[in-house]
């Protein structure tokens, strides 16, 4: 037996289906392919650093890895409870859960200031790339307000934490998919969007067709987050290779 979640007009007639036999295996699969994102593009770099640096990280970034491991495995907890049928446990977590994502929102801006302070006079300072990492903790802290708001619309509340956190594998897919595909899209703004913006992008849409494929409609809060985060991806961009832009970041960055 399905389950309808009415607490949105219906469409065509009909309520979205909140529940389908195949949601087991594919919302554990998203949740899979964020974690395989993050640690692929994470781990080899950490790695690397700990090499030949050791583990001389400021606190700050310490406590930003913390907050944001943290997060990927209160989603992986908070995945399988609904799935269990322990809503209860799932809703008492999600306290902690919204004080972790403002945590985040706070630690990313500071923790992307004190890296690229850090960089300055080095080959890995890049001013402009501030419009991503601000935009990024914007889309996070927008879309996963609009689900906490939410939370008791239950197809509504899954499907915008899904996508803030897809939103965020960008961080993961440009330090290993980049190197293979950034080439494919040359040096302007269409290779840097290939090499690691594409990759977050498929997958929402995935999660669109999947609700296609399953439910033979998207739901109404699908398109407008999406569409969001898309736009401001694209302003992130044009400001990274703006040289107003950079100019105010390295004003703003320099030590």
């Amino acid at each position: 037996m399905t389950t309808l979640d009415t607490g949105f007009a219906p469409l065509h007639g009909a309520p979205f289906v909140m529940r389908h036999r195949f949601d087991r295996l594919a919302i554990p699969g998203f949740v899979a392919a964020i974690w395989l994102a993050i640690l692929a593009g994470f781990v080899p770099d950490i790695a690397e650093h700990a090499r030949t640096q050791g583990f001389s990280y400021p606190l700050i970034v310490h406590l930003h890895a913390l907050a944001f491991t943290g997060w990927l495995v209160l989603l992986s907890i908070q995945v399988m409870l609904v799935e269990t049928g322990n809503v209860a446990l799932h809703r008492r977590l999600g306290i902690a859960g919204a004080g972790l994502a403002g945590a985040m929102v706070i630690l990313g801006p500071v923790v992307a200031v004190v890296t690229s302070r850090a960089a300055f006079g080095t080959p890995r300072w890049d001013p402009g790339f501030l419009s991503i990492q601000l935009t990024d903790m914007l889309a996070f802290a927008g879309v996963v307000g609009t689900a906490l708001l939410l939370r008791r619309e239950p197809a509504a509340h899954k499907r915008l934490m899904l996508i803030a956190t897809l939103q965020l594998t960008n961080a993961g897919f440009g330090r290993f998919m980049g190197i293979f595909l950034h080439g494919l899209g040359g040096t302007g703004w269409w290779g840097f969007y290939v090499g690691g913006s594409l990759e977050p992008d498929l997958l929402m849409v995935a999660l669109g067709v999947y609700d296609l494929a399953t439910r033979g409609r998207l739901h109404p809060v699908y398109l407008p987050a999406v569409i969001s985060l898309w736009a401001l991806q694209a302003i992130a961009i044009i400001l990274y290779f703006s040289p107003a832009w950079t100019a105010f970041a390295t004003h703003l960055l320099r030590p």
